[in-house]
């Protein structure tokens, strides 16, 4: 023993003691165990961290230690032991939930019977004791069940006691998610803000059955205002909803892992600047779906994808290309279900996607109910006759906002004087009814300096007893106020929660429901009033640091339609998401919006592209593109790159045009694009430059042209004295290409001396993003730079194959290993094929045939790079053949099969091919024909048969077993 351990030894009992006690006081700590010991629980103090229990200082040990020292101990009977050490003991919620684990031959918790607080005691305990004791809920079960609790408060916080009077849309929803209804299977909910979208959405969620077995729907909720969720990457909700899923079924943890690992790695290593871009993004997209197949299978299941509007709000492609992604998740699950909600109607092709449900406004008898609640709970109101409720409603309307807003205040000022008074508010629109109301609530502000600042510190968004000092004071009539004056004046605003909210920083913010109706209807004379507030405003941010200050400066300089350069000097990439809602605020077709939709990388529509300059309708009309290119949409990409004929010098224009011609497959017109473009050339257009002649080189060669390598000559001579690598690396590696296919020895050797030395000044990390390069360069110097090879095949990982079938895999491992195919398993599933196919290359690099190796690795690649050059973009290359169906005798084959499989080895198969952790009791009474059956047709329903019967062939128990399944697996992959 060391001395170290030694001298520490005599801490040990003080150490059990405290691993059993949530929190103590280590002058009074006992140690645990038999040995005395004369040291206090005070030396323990630079172990320990200090928490805070009933206003009294505690310590308590880190996880890491107490899992250690609980490890020690081992089982509950020596936790109990070490217990007994402090009988005086802090007994907290977490204390009180460890000793009740602690219990031997107690039930098993179930955590739908837990209230929140022993659920949120429970979470540190489940950490702790994981894998000593048995019985013991996980740490991911127990968070799943908080996150789910938390769920439902806030949807009960909307569907409160007074939801009514959706009872038919309820039904409506009801019947379209449940599958049971004839329509499309993607249903549009739209309403504006108000109308009781998000509260009858909640009361659905809330009323949603818990099913078990056959039976079961499962149901997803994305908001596509989650952090998480991008609406111009759909695979981004895959990622949640693949996370949901695993909440309602833990079996589907290691797939939901797989996806979601995917999405992230190839989402990542995307190239925008490859040529196969939309082969890259459609196979991404069919690998994912195919993904989402196997998570779902066939089951009955139900998406809600809420808050629509962010898609609508970057532009008519993003919706449409997210409402075509939803698309091809319902045509890969039949059984799917899908309810989009947004505050308008979709827009052209993604209208034609969907049935469209518009939410009216309450009929008369619900408004009035509803008006009647909110009256009767407003403090110290004396009950209404229902007349005189109903006629108000009447003139309200049936707006549920508008009814809300409206009952405080005719509680205010006496339901009968307001019945009585028939101009009260008049009937008008919605969203100018609730300014109205708005506007009226000023008058019940009790404080007048409070008033004063309310209508026209509305052109402010964030308010603080600063704002109220320096920018707001002044303009709103109230001279120069004190700090303390300030303070107060904020503290009355603060009061009036009908006019603003509390953001988490402690400043205010207005209503967003009616801030705008406000705004659009300031009178002239609070027009000059306006402009002197932005002003003020300001020069207030100028010089406050942060992303939140350059957000609050810009948007008062957008206000007052300040100069492209001034904003342009004064942008912040992080104050972007904090402008999203100004957007809307700014005169259509201004240079002002214009400039903040390029930042926000926001699409307008065509109506106002139309009416913009041509410099600026080129900048959106190539964003629209891009993205519709990126999507393999070239038709739609070219419809609007020809919305207009005339071009710019620098245009960006010409080039996407040129793409969407190549996609598709309009070589000759893509070829006059080009040498339109280069004739407008001018210098300092390197980089543009560049991509045109590539182009050029990539259209002559895929036309039989002889000129690819002129235009690559071109390129090259624009790239001299690049500060960017990278551009040079490009031009370079297509050069080497066209030279070996020439057959060029000499200008080929040359090349590659070049790119080495090329590739030894960059960091390769810098490639990570650039898969398409990567490819190329391992495929022209890979033969003769093996560390790069190996390099390349880890910065690519699986999408290191893509194009290379699997038959052409297997026979490329075999050639690369030293007996054939001696250790390979031919029956792994695709992604394991692959990784072993990365194992053996960097194993065969390092190793005696390092030669070899990396030739026939290069070779490989130059094979797969072709196919990715001359594939038609619409086909996909990812998407595996799928068998055929078993036909009846194939069947009970394979029944038969399967029976010869103890139940435990067929659950780690199921683990390990299918990636699917069946619940242990399904296998508790043996392999039974209905488990044989159960399996079979859960890797049938999602496309995953081939790794079934892969992974039961590896793990056969006979040689003749194994020769039945394979015989199944060749019928099944070889159709007559």
């Amino acid at each position: 023993m060391s001395g170290d351990v030694a001298k520490d030894e005599p801490l040990a009992g003080l150490r059990r003691a405290a691993a059993v006690l949530a929190a103590f006081d280590p002058v009074t700590l006992a140690p645990a165990g038999a040995e005395a010991t004369t040291r206090s629980g005070l030396e323990l103090l630079p172990e320990l961290v200090r928490v805070s229990r009933s206003g009294a200082a505690q310590w308590s040990l880190p996880t890491g230690a107490r899992q250690r020292e609980l490890q020690r101990l081992g089982s509950r009977a020596a936790m109990r032991a070490a217990l007994a050490a402090n009988p005086a003991r802090v007994q907290g919620p977490v204390q009180q939930m460890f000793e009740r684990l602690l219990v031997d031959d107690a039930a098993p918790l179930r955590l739908p019977q837990l209230d929140h607080e022993e659920l949120a005691a429970l979470l540190p305990v489940s950490q702790w004791l994981a894998g000593i004791v048995a019985d013991v809920p996980r740490a991911e079960e127990v968070r799943a069940e908080i996150e789910r609790r938390a769920e439902e408060v806030a949807l009960r916080r909307l569907a409160d006691e007074f939801f009514v009077g959706r009872e038919g849309e309820l039904q409506q929803l009801w019947t379209h998610l449940h599958g049971t209804g004839s329509g499309p299977p993607i249903l549009f909910l739209c309403g504006p803000g108000g109308s009781g979208k998000s509260t009858l959405i909640a009361r659905l969620l809330l009323d949603w059955p818990v099913q078990r077995g056959e039976d079961r729907r499962l149901r997803t909720y994305i908001d596509l205002d989650h952090p998480a969720c991008s609406p111009e990457q759909p695979l981004s909700i895959l990622t949640l909803v693949a996370a949901q899923l695993v909440r309602q079924d833990r079996s589907l943890e290691r797939l939901s892992a797989g996806l979601s690992d995917r999405i992230t790695r190839a989402s990542n290593a995307l190239d925008d600047q490859a040529f196969e871009l939309a082969i890259d993004r459609q196979g991404l997209l069919d690998d994912a779906i195919r993904w989402f197949t196997r998570l779902t299978g066939n089951t009955a299941m139900s998406l809600i994808l809420d808050t629509f509007e962010e898609a609508q709000f970057l532009g008519e492609e993003v919706e449409t290309l997210l409402m075509r992604f939803l698309a091809e998740l319902t045509r890969a699950n039949p059984h799917l279900r899908v309810l989009v909600c947004g505050r308008v109607p979709p827009r052209g092709v993604a209208a034609d996607l969907c049935a469209v449900l518009e939410l009216p406004d309450l009929p008369q008898p619900a408004a009035a109910e509803l008006l009647g609640r909110t009256l009767a709970a407003q403090p110290a109101v004396a009950p209404v006759e229902a007349a005189i409720v109903e006629d108000l409603a009447a003139r309200l309307g049936g707006n549920p906002l508008t009814l809300r807003l409206a009952a405080p205040l005719i509680a205010r000022e006496g339901a009968e004087r307001v019945a009585a008074d028939e101009a009260w508010l008049g009937n008008i629109h919605a969203e100018a009814f609730q300014a109205r109301l708005y506007a009226r609530t000023l008058g019940h502000i009790h404080d007048p300096d409070v008033a004063r600042l309310a209508v026209p510190g509305l052109v402010v968004r964030r308010v603080t007893p600063e704002v109220v000092r320096e920018v707001l004071a002044a303009p709103c009539g109230l001279g120069e106020v004190s700090e303390r004056r300030a303070q107060e004046l904020f503290d009355g605003l603060a009061c009036e929660v009908a006019l603003v909210q509390r953001d988490g920083d402690g400043s205010l913010r207005h209503r967003s429901d009616v801030r705008r109706a406000m705004l659009a209807g300031l009178p002239p004379p609070l027009t000059a009033t306006a402009q002197e507030i932005d002003a003020r405003a300001v020069a207030y941010w100028f010089d406050k640091p942060g992303p939140t200050a350059r957000a609050e400066e810009l948007y008062h300089r957008l206000r007052l339609e300040h100069s492209t350069n001034v904003l342009e000097d004064r942008w912040d990439p992080e104050a972007a998401p904090l402008l999203r809602g100004a957007l809307e605020e700014l005169p259509p077709a201004s240079a002002s919006k214009l400039w903040l939709a390029s930042k926000l990388s926001v699409s307008v529509s065509s109506e106002e592209r139309a009416l913009v300059d041509l410099a600026a309708w080129e900048q959106q009309a190539a964003r629209t593109a891009r993205r519709l290119l990126g999507a393999g949409l070239a038709r739609d990409a070219l419809k609007v790159l020809r919305e207009r004929s005339e071009r710019t010098t620098a245009s960006p224009v010409d080039l996407l045009e040129a793409r969407a011609l190549l996609q598709l497959g309009s070589v000759e017109h893509a070829r006059k694009v080009l040498h339109s473009a280069e004739s407008r050339l001018r210098p300092g257009d390197a980089e543009r430059a560049v991509e045109l002649y590539l182009l050029m080189a990539w259209t002559a060669e895929r036309s039989g042209s002889d000129d690819a390598l002129d235009y690559l000559d071109k390129a090259s001579r624009w790239t001299e004295g690049s500060s960017d690598p990278l551009l040079v690396l490009q031009v370079n590696v297509r050069r080497l290409r066209i030279l070996r296919l020439r057959d060029a020895v000499d200008e080929a050797l040359a090349e590659q001396e070049q790119i080495s030395r090329l590739l030894s000044l960059i960091q390769w990390s810098r490639l990570a993003d650039r898969p398409s390069l990567v490819r190329e360069l391992a495929a022209e110097v890979g033969e003769h730079n093996p560390d790069w090879l190996v390099t390349a095949v880890d910065l690519l990982g699986d999408d290191a194959f893509d194009a290379i079938g699997r038959e052409e895999l297997v026979a490329f491992i075999a050639s690369i290993s030293r007996s054939g195919q001696d250790g390979i398993e031919p029956y792994k599933n695709d992604h394991e094929l692959r990784q072993f196919a990365r194992k053996r290359i960097q194993d065969g690099i390092y190793g005696e045939l390092a030669i070899p190796v990396a030739r026939k690795t290069s070779k490989l690649f130059k094979r797969a790079v072709e196919i990715l050059h001359r594939a038609e973009l619409g086909v996909s290359l990812h998407r595996a053949t799928p068998l055929r169906a078993l036909t009846r005798p194939e069947l009970s084959q394979l029944y038969e099969s399967v029976a010869a499989f103890r139940d435990s080895e067929l659950r780690a198969i199921c683990y390990d091919s299918l990636s699917v952790d069946f619940d242990a009791n399904l296998f508790s009474r043996g392999n039974s024909p209905e488990l044989a059956s159960f399996v079979i047709r859960w890797a049938t329903e999602r496309d995953m048969l081939d790794e079934l019967l892969r992974g039961l062939i590896a793990a056969a128990p006979s040689q003749k077993v194994r020769n039945k399944l394979a015989g199944i697996l060749a019928a099944l992959e070889n159709p007559p």
